[in-house]
Order: structure tokens, then sequence, then C-alpha cells
């Protein structure tokens, strides 16, 4: 059960790049539901322009996820087997299952007031069919387990890499499963295995030291080829392309919030990446909120109120509300572990 060593240990160091991507990452998480919740409520035609915005989007923020999460995967997967699935359990399946019950009790008792409607009667599905956002903990944690036990017995990052474009559809003629939650494994277990790569290998350092002219490069090149392709796929349908599109947008975004994080200038940004979990699970409830209020009590038509209020709450509200939550002493709203000291789990759900 060997785990790779590389000389140094960025899992056991804050890392304040990493909580810069996720702020980004999670900004574009809300912004887009938002975006797509205006839509379905027929406050705002999806008129090319809206449909590109949804495509760049959507092109890349969850792969950038998934590949924030397994930075630092091969240092978890060093812990006892048994710490080490109970810390997944508790950063992941925990918060699946208590905001999927809550999402599930609270569109219940909306009924048809809100766009996606649910019933009580879903609540076993749960267990193998996740609803909404948080098929993502469900995916992450079946991709956290499965690989950070190959880490356990031995299996090299690049082997994993291997593995995970082996099994990336499109690549190998495997028959469909059935099983929406392994089909999308497949789809993003490419982008955590290239986190583990980068996280246990000097690139790690190296990206935390790089020049800001190649980072900036990275950037600009990045977003170049997401925002070129954004359009196409939309349109044409050209999924091979999807693995370029989301590489592109993920290093791009990865480069921007290394420069500014070494510019001193990303402290707002850094503060949402630390609540990144909590924003993902609560901020569609939140922003529907607002919505449901701005349409139905105020009866406000103007798009750019919804969606400019609409991402703030859902950025803020959840955090805020964590944040409220700690410090009267309730910590388990969210996961299962403490938080550090840092006000950052860098081995949580979300990355």
């Amino acid at each position: 059960m060997n785990i790779p060593q590389t000389g140094f240990t960025p899992g056991r160091a804050y890392v304040g790049w990493v909580d810069t991507a996720k702020g980004l990452g999670i900004i574009l998480v809300v912004l887009g539901h938002v975006l797509r919740g205006v839509v379905a409520s027929d406050l705002l035609t999806p008129t090319p322009a809206v449909e590109f915005v949804d495509a760049w989007i959507y092109a890349f923020h969850m792969p950038l996820f998934f590949f924030v999460s397994g930075l630092f995967l091969f240092r978890s997967a060093e812990k006892p087997a048994r710490d080490f699935a109970w810390n997944k359990i508790g950063t992941i399946a925990y918060p699946y299952v208590v905001w999927s019950l809550i999402t599930l009790m609270i569109k219940s008792a909306l009924g048809q007031i809100v766009n996606q409607p649910r019933t009580l009667s879903e609540i076993g599905e749960i267990l193998c069919c996740p609803i909404e956002q948080f098929w993502f903990l469900y995916v992450l944690f079946l991709l956290s387990i499965a690989i950070g036990f190959l880490l356990k017995f031995g299996m090299k990052p690049w082997a994993i890499i291997f593995l995970a474009a082996f099994l990336y559809p499109g690549i190998w003629p495997l028959p469909w499963s059935g099983w929406m939650p392994f089909e999308m494994a497949r789809s993003y277990g490419i982008y955590m295995a290239l986190g583990i790569a980068v996280g246990s290998s000097p690139l790690f350092v190296w990206l935390s030291s790089a020049g800001e002219r190649p980072l900036a490069a990275v950037s600009i090149v990045g977003f170049f080829m997401v925002t070129s392709l954004a359009a196409f796929l939309e349109s044409s349908h050209a999924h091979s392309l999807d693995f370029i599109s989301a590489a592109s947008g993920t290093a791009a975004v990865v480069a921007l919030a290394v420069l500014v994080n070494r510019a001193k200038m990303d402290s707002a940004i850094r503060f949402l990446g630390r609540y990144s979990l909590e924003i993902y699970v609560a901020h569609t409830m939140a922003s529907a909120a607002i919505r449901i209020i701005f349409q139905q009590v105020w009866h406000l038509t103007v798009p750019a109120i919804y969606i400019l209020v609409g991402t703030a709450v859902g950025l803020y509200g959840p955090a805020f509300a964590a944040i409220a939550l700690e410090r009267i002493g309730f910590r388990w709203a969210f996961t299962l572990s403490e938080r550090n000291k840092l006000g950052s789990l860098q081995q949580k759900s979300l990355g």
C-alpha cells in the first residue's frame, strides 16, 4: 500500500490559491443555476447570447471542482482505511443525504410554485438516484472512495489517469450501464485523476511559484479556447471536444487563481471558496426564495435584478448561515468534520 511520495506535503499546509479557485468555481455554479432558473420561470428569453453564457459556464465549472477535489486526495488516502472512509462519509455522503432530504421536504411543501416540484415519495430514491445539483456529491463520493483505495493499494497517479481515460465516454466502446451516477463518474473521473497527478507532483509547488507571464498566458489561452468552443459545442453537440473545453477552462481558472492570490486581491473570493460546500448544497433554495418573492409577491419582471440579487443571495446566504451556526456551536448542518482554524477543510468534499 504505497502512496506516491514526492518530497513535499502540500496537503498538510494551507494553499490560498486552492480556495480562490473554488471561490471562482462556486460563483460560476451559482450564476449558472440562477440564470437557468430565470429562464425556466419565463423571466428571460433564451436568446443566443444567454445560451452562449450558459454553454460557457457549463463547459468547465464542474470539471474544475473535480480537479480541485483531486489535489489533496492522495494525502487523504494515506490515512488508515477506516479513517479515510469515515472522512469521505462525513464530508461528502453526510451533506448529500442531509441536504437531499431538506430539499425534498421544502419542495414537497411548496408544491407547484417551484420550477422543479418534488414529492416525499422520492426519499428512497436518493440512495441510488441523486436529485438536482446533489449528483456532484454522489459522484464525488464514488470517485473518492474508488480512487482513494486504488492509491492505497499502490496504483500510481499516471496509471489512474490511464484508467480514467480508458473509461471516459467515447474513448472505448463500453456499453451504457443504465446507471447515471456511474456514467457521470466515467465523464468526470479524468479531471479528478488529473488533480491527483498535479497534487502528487512538483507541478503543485511550481504553480505557487510560477512566473506571472506563464500563468497569465495559460489563463488567457485557456479562456480563449473555452470561449471559442462554447458556442460551437452548444450548436453542434460535438461532445468529443468537451474534454478540451473543460481542461482549458480549468487550467485558466487555476492560473488566474494563483495570480490573484499572489496579488492579495482575492480575500472575498477565498471566503466563498472556504464555504463552497455550504454554498453548493444550499444555494438553489436561497436563490429560488428570492426569485419567488420577486415574482409572486413584488411582481418584478426585470431579469437583471433576479440574476444579480439571486446570485448574491445564493452565494452569501448559505455562507453566513454556516458562520451563524458555527458561532452558536452547531457544526453538523453541513459536515461531520469540524472546520479547522483557517476556516477551510481542504479535504472536504469541494476540495
